[in-house]
């Protein structure tokens, strides 16, 4: 495997885990939010 495929690779695997921490934090964010409103 040459380098530059395992570079893009790691590129993209860490470009996937971003979005995926974020997206996750945004629906954690959103669910806090809610429950505070429905008290």
């Amino acid at each position: 495997m040459p380098c530059r495929i395992q570079d893009i690779f790691a590129q993209f695997i860490l470009f996937l885990v971003k979005n995926v921490l974020s997206w996750s934090l945004q629906n954690f964010l959103v669910m806090k939010s809610e429950r505070i409103h429905i008290r």
